[in-house]
């Protein structure tokens, strides 16, 4: 029974490392990986099933079938084993976590990878600083959008780190380094939504996770991470907290605000979406046409996205998945592992509201399988076992 769980816990760790370094997986190892671990671990009976298990086994069949009606075909087959795998994966934590030790092995064997691409990440920033520096420019800002840690857009690297940030608050031991590094990055990320983000997330942290020691623990890296970042970078930092003061600035709002406008427009297929990663071509059709207005192929929030996408029963879904969530974390809120995700979750759904890329990122709802299991880890768990 050790042995199955630790081959699993180490297949798991694999698999995240492969999709938080981007691996090109030409032979599909991340999938070959989750199917090996699933054989091990079965999913438990459906007379044990969650609310939470159900919405999430819906939300995968409403993907799988959006294949057959989508406007983009292959985007949407990529979408529906990206949420195959994901469901497996939830279905495999959900019986994991109730056996004994099983965070631990996870949470600590994912020190290394996590650490070691934060750490590439934040170097990499400043060899991508010196080259523009040595470029004859003064600041980064308005170039930012060059840098890709790992291979992420600023926005998508923004919310894996978020969502590192939470992880490696659940590792207590050994996570200091790990959380400078993730406060570090969102900072230097200079993106207006994470720094907002960023401050909501510190004042619910501060407001409700307990006990004192570990709102200090996040509270001193980020005024630490703060006024390196301040002293360091004076320029890009306050640009950043101006939100509107360039005309970039102005720009990526009008962009954002136009495709908002559009969205009426836009949706053809009211109740049931035009398909998963059907949104640049949806939007293309209506905004791009006119070369005068800002436009982004990524949607302005993750509703926006649900809507066009996935429809009215998309919305519908998401909304239950969301109250459902709210519920357990009501339920086991003297929990503080269960507030910490807590706040995870609800900074990154903030972050969605100013640019939707979540859905469209495996490693970020890779890890959000995990943490939606973690929550529910003393469920019924003697039927899990």
């Amino acid at each position: 029974m050790a042995l199955r769980q630790n081959s699993i816990v180490i297949l798991l760790l694999v698999t995240q490392t492969l999709l938080l370094f981007q691996v090109e997986d030409t032979y599909h190892l991340t999938g070959l990986l989750v199917l090996s671990c699933l054989v091990m671990m079965p999913p438990m009976s459906p007379k044990h099933w969650s609310c939470i298990d159900w919405t999430m086994a819906i939300i995968t069949i409403y993907d799988i079938m959006s294949c057959f009606y989508g406007s983009c075909t292959i985007p949407s087959v990529r979408i529906a084993c990206s949420s195959v795998m994901n469901l497996a994966i939830y279905w495999i934590m959900r019986r994991l976590f109730a056996k004994p030790d099983t965070e631990d092995k996870l949470f600590m064997g994912s020190i290394i990878p996590i650490g070691f691409a934060l750490l590439i990440a934040f170097c990499s920033f400043f060899i991508f600083r010196h080259s523009v520096l040595e470029a004859g420019f003064a600041d980064t800002y308005h170039f930012r959008f060059l840098f890709r840690p790992l291979g992420y857009i600023t926005n998508a690297w923004s919310e894996v780190l978020f969502i590192l940030l939470g992880w490696s608050c659940l590792i207590r031991r050994y996570s200091l380094c790990l959380i400078f590094l993730s406060l570090s990055g969102i900072l230097l990320s200079f993106s207006r939504g994470a720094y907002i983000a960023l401050g909501v997330y510190l004042l619910i942290w501060l407001l409700w996770v307990k006990p004192f020691s570990l709102k200090l623990k996040l509270l001193v890296p980020c005024l630490v991470a703060l006024a390196i970042t301040s002293i360091c970078f004076p320029v890009e930092t306050k640009t950043t907290l101006g939100m509107n003061v360039t005309y970039s600035q102005r720009q990526s709002t009008e962009g954002r605000l136009n495709a908002l406008s559009a969205t009426k427009d836009i949706v053809t297929n009211f109740w049931f979406g035009q398909g998963n990663e059907s949104y640049p071509l949806a939007v293309d059709k209506k905004v791009n046409q006119d070369s005068t207005k800002s436009y982004t192929s990524m949607a302005p929030n993750i509703v926006i996205q649900i809507l066009i996408e996935k429809g009215i029963a998309g919305i519908l879904l998401y909304l239950s998945l969301a109250v459902f969530i709210a519920i357990c974390v009501w339920k086991r809120k003297k929990d503080v592992n269960v507030r910490i995700v807590a706040c995870v979750i609800f900074v990154l759904l903030l972050k969605e509201m100013t640019q939707a890329t979540f859905l469209s990122c495996p490693l970020m709802t890779f890890l959000m399988c995990i943490l939606l299991a973690y929550i529910q880890k003393d469920l019924n768990s003697a039927t899990l076992l």
